[in-house]
């Protein structure tokens, strides 16, 4: 399904300066000079909402945006009240986009501070016009999960998007890095909702879409009399299709593995997102390989018509020699079933990529560590010095005045 944004990839490196794993901070995005959305015409609609406490969705569900996990997080604001709508994640142009007609019934964000809202998009075909949006919730930095009372009718293409109040409100993220195939968009707060920037992250928020069931033709409660007076074979009821049918045909079933980048955790997990295109639920494995090497395998069950990323562990092995590589392309192996039949395996390249190497601590004194404000005799790494006779001594010691007065580096 194309993505109803105009094609923009004018997103440049996303720096990290100051940041270190697990200090989250405020991140701006990046400035873009291109503009996707800027062109088009809104008029904004505003629905108010009742935010409820959680309640888990149906089975039938189906979960859009992002799995609110993510090795480097970091915290996303705006200088003042805007819209944040995500683009794309792992190069997947759908994730942010209603499927079919139905209703999004719940919500939800992991990292918000301040207040927040849910809000849905519908290109109109000359811009973007707000059509729903729930009421706004304070934040707590925890995962918070919400049920809409009423739900938010939607139709296909509708976009998902989370409204920042003010300039103090922020929301949890993912620093996917250039490359990744993320990008996260921030759009002004009233129309025309034009676009302000972007950068190559992933927001913590994720919406539940119920679809609508299919609807059928019932008998009429009044047919008419057959035209040869009862001779005839009597009306049947319509029958719904079995989704097993397929199956039941010798048929396998259907499935998909998106490709793009995935950056490894510190404990050595990669993330690779699957989806079930079939009406039933499928259960299987997805295996990670590099050659006839076998970096790491997780089992998964996913529910009918939905997605969802699948987390691997890769053995120690494996991360030693991405570590030092600091990137590698791998096959994604998915071999997955139906309630019966037979199975299917589908391929896929991904790309792993490595966490950011630690940084070092400096010393406190200047020159290789030695400097003013260490005690003499302390030890230190630096160069080392020459005596009067001529002898070279190792960088281990602070040069002390009263012991070696005539010395020189």
């Amino acid at each position: 399904m194309p993505s109803p944004l105009e094609p923009d990839y004018c997103v440049r490196a996303a720096g990290v300066r100051g940041w270190r794993a697990g200090q989250a901070r405020r991140f701006p995005l990046t400035e873009c000079t291109r503009h996707s959305l800027s062109r088009r015409g809104l008029s904004a609609l505003t629905v108010a909402l009742v935010v409820a406490a959680f309640a888990p969705a149906s089975a039938s569900a189906l979960e859009l945006g992002s799995d609110l996990d993510g090795p480097s997080q970091v915290s996303v604001g705006c200088s003042a009240a805007c819209v944040l709508i995500q683009d794309t994640i792992a190069s997947d142009p759908t994730i942010n986009v209603v499927p079919a007609t139905g209703r999004i019934t719940g919500f939800s964000v992991k990292g918000v501070a301040g207040s927040v809202a849910l809000v849905v998009f519908r290109d109109s075909g000359s811009g973007l016009q707000q059509i729903g949006g729930s009421s706004s919730i304070t934040g707590n930095g925890a995962t918070q999960s919400f049920t809409l009372t009423p739900a938010i009718n939607v139709r296909q293409n509708d976009l998902l998007a989370l409204r920042l109040d003010n300039g103090a409100s922020s929301v949890g993220a993912d620093n996917a890095g250039p490359g990744a195939g993320t990008r996260l968009v921030e759009l002004s707060s009233t129309s025309p909702f034009a676009e302000q920037s972007s950068g190559n992250l992933e927001m913590f928020m994720s919406a539940t879409f119920q679809a609508n069931p299919p609807v059928s033709n019932p008998p009429a409660s009044n047919p008419p009399p057959p035209a040869n007076n009862g001779s005839g074979p009597a009306e049947s009821t319509p029958v719904l299709p079995d989704p097993l049918a397929g199956l039941k045909a010798g048929k396998r079933p259907g499935g998909r593995i998106f490709g793009g980048t995935s950056k490894m955790s510190r404990k050595g997990v990669v993330k690779v997102k699957i989806a079930n295109t079939n009406d039933f639920t499928i259960t299987g494995k997805l295996t990670l390989k590099s050659g006839r090497s076998r970096l790491g395998a997780n089992r998964f069950g996913l529910g009918a018509n939905s997605r969802r990323y699948v987390r691997v562990k890769l053995s120690r092995k494996a991360r030693r020699k991405l570590n030092r590589k600091r990137k590698m392309k791998v096959m994604a192996v998915l071999t997955f079933t139906g309630p019966i039949g037979k199975s299917r395996t589908l391929k896929k390249r991904v790309t792993l990529k490595a966490p950011p190497r630690p940084k070092r601590r400096r010393g406190s004194g200047g020159g290789g560590g030695g400097g003013g404000g260490n005690v003499c005799g302390t030890p230190r790494f630096g160069p080392g010095y020459t005596d009067i006779n001529g002898d070279y001594h190792p960088g281990r010691l602070n040069y002390c005045p009263n012991l070696y007065p005539d010395t020189t580096f």
